[in-house]
Order: structure tokens, then sequence, then C-alpha cells
């Protein structure tokens, strides 16, 4: 699945996603993205990106540590 549904806003996914690097003064046969995987629970979706909650502060639940990932960049994710 490339983008999860709505249905699965909090809870707990697995995105498995390509980001954007830079590369300075490299080989051009070394320049790629970078494989990554992050493990959260869904907050919020839009059109253009998705919100993963990777660790929360339980004073206060609108501060965490969060990850936010474009939708194109999505290779795919699953359920935990």
């Amino acid at each position: 699945m490339k983008k999860p549904p709505k249905t699965w806003i909090g809870k707990r996914i697995s995105v498995r996603w390509l980001d954007p690097c830079g590369f300075v003064n490299q080989e051009l046969s070394e320049v790629d993205v970078a494989e990554c995987v992050s493990d959260g629970t869904l907050v919020s979706m839009d059109d253009r990106k998705l919100i993963l909650r990777t660790a929360v502060y339980p004073k206060d639940k609108n501060f965490g540590d969060w990850t936010a990932i474009t939708l194109g960049a999505i290779v795919n994710c699953k359920k935990l």
C-alpha cells in the first residue's frame, strides 16, 4: 500500500519512504536517495503529507517527536 487510508489515523504504522539527499563533490554513480523506515502513530494526513508521532510527552500531548513525510516519497506502509 503506497498511502495509508484515513481510517488508520490514530493507529501505529510503519512507513518505508525515500528521503532526498544532497551530494557535494561526489561521483555521479554515488548519487541516490536514502531509503528510510519510520514507525509511529499516524496523527494526521492531507493531500501533501502525513505526520507520525514517534514519541509523546505525557504532561502535554501537543509536545512530542514528529516525522512529516511527503506522500510522493512513500514506497509502502503497513499497520503495526
